[in-house]
């Protein structure tokens, strides 16, 4: 920092030196204009030098103050924005810098390019489009875009592919590649339409379908009670055997058996009797409804109905 303000007060000694050249063409308020960028820029206003050498050089445009304007974008840390001016100071010949002054704008340049970071962003697919801090990504004919450093914001985007947005923090020097592959949204399927619906003026195409489906799930509906019937029936039969096994050698124990050898088919023998005895009900009503409801009489427009309620199943004609 120290090296930096010698180097703003030489510059501006090396200004107010060179001011005085100034040839024929440099009139009274360009030299005032001079005077008083001078005065700011070595009260280290900044912002206000470079108002006063932009005025300048709007009137009279050369080398001077070129590398004026140079220098205070150097002091504001706008290191890109200093590259271009003294770069053009370097090529003016307008006021041309020679001998020393050139070498320390020659100095200060490099040191500018030193303080610029460089980036270099790769895309897939190639035609998406980026743009850095609200502005078109600058071109380089190298890929390699030099930045000022500090905060920057990055957004890559592309017809049917999702946007990306990326916030970087570049610090001085900073040498960065970036690659990105865009996500390929996937296209909307738009509202389902609804099925088509039977009408007495358009009769439905899948009409007999359904009521073929119909009909075979009333054939088949039955023989599943039965079965299922028959499946609980014998469970509740197994049951009642166990319960018979337990409840025969309680009583056919002989003497002297102790109790305890006895006691486990004791205390399972009621409990499997009633599941027996429920689950072998419950599995005979199933048989009969199923037995029922699939020889009971009936026609297309009386079907018949099995209901289940707390009480038991009961078949009928539907109401």
């Amino acid at each position: 920092m120290h090296r930096l303000r010698w180097l703003y007060l030489l510059a501006g000694l090396w200004l107010g030196l060179t001011a005085r050249s100034a040839d024929g063409q440099a009139t009274e308020s360009y030299r005032e204009l001079i005077k008083q960028a001078l005065a700011e820029y070595n009260a280290g206003n900044w912002h206000e030098a470079k108002f006063f050498f932009s005025q300048a050089h709007a009137q009279y445009p050369n080398a001077r103050t070129l590398r004026g304007l140079g220098l205070v974008e150097f002091a504001l840390r706008d290191y890109l924005e200093a590259t271009k001016l003294l770069e053009q100071a370097l090529a003016s010949q307008v006021q041309p810098l020679t001998g020393d002054v050139h070498a320390k704008v020659s100095e200060l340049l490099e040191q500018s390019h030193q303080f610029l970071a460089i980036l270099r962003v790769e895309i897939e697919p190639s035609t998406a489009q980026i743009t850095l801090d609200g502005h078109p990504f600058p071109d380089a004919p190298d890929g390699h875009v030099r930045l000022n450093p500090g905060p920057h914001e990055l957004v890559v985007s592309s017809a049917g592919h999702e946007t990306l947005t990326r916030r970087l923090d570049l610090d001085a020097g900073a040498n960065i590649e970036l690659r990105f592959k865009l996500r390929e949204l996937r296209p909307d399927p738009g509202p389902t339409l609804p099925a088509p619906v039977a009408t007495a003026s358009a009769p439905s195409a899948v009409a007999p379908a359904v009521a073929s489906s119909d009909s075979g799930l009333r054939d088949i509906a039955p023989w599943i009670l039965i079965g299922a019937g028959s499946a609980v029936a014998i469970t509740g039969g197994v049951f009642l055997g166990l319960a018979a096994a337990d409840i025969s050698a309680v009583e056919d124990a002989r003497r002297p058996t102790e109790w305890s050898a006895v006691a486990a088919s004791y205390d399972r023998a009621p409990a499997r009797s009633a599941a027996g005895i429920v689950l072998l009900s419950v599995g005979v009503i199933g048989v009969a409804a199923g037995l029922t409801w699939k020889f009971w009489p009936s026609d297309e427009g009386d079907p018949v109905v099995l209901r289940i309620t707390p009480t038991g199943v009961r078949i009928g004609a539907r109401l």
